[in-house]
């Protein structure tokens, strides 16, 4: 049973990073693949605020999602494993 636990304590933690990766990646192209519009980007300054607020906003849900986001992957990941890893043993004893 603690070998089957940290078996899926590591599909989570390779889940996040799976998850942070592709992330990262999907950035990357985005970012490589932004063409600005030049000519458009300064028709709507009329709609703009003249004010400008410094500081720092840091709402709880804001907060709770960051957290949750990496702590979904890492249940989702373990989950998938333990389920995986049940059908596999179940598998191989009906084939004896």
């Amino acid at each position: 049973m603690k070998k089957t636990l940290l078996q899926a304590a590591l599909a989570g933690i390779a889940a996040v990073v799976l998850q942070i990766a592709l992330q990262a990646a999907y950035g990357m192209y985005m970012t490589a693949a932004y063409v600005p519009d030049i000519v458009n980007a300064y028709e709507a300054v009329d709609y703009l605020e003249h004010k400008t607020s410094f500081g720092l906003i840091a709402e709880p849900s804001s907060i709770l999602g960051a957290a949750m986001q990496p702590l979904t992957a890492f249940a989702a990941g373990a989950l998938l494993f333990i389920a995986c890893k049940s059908l596999y043993t179940r598998m191989k004893r009906r084939g004896k």
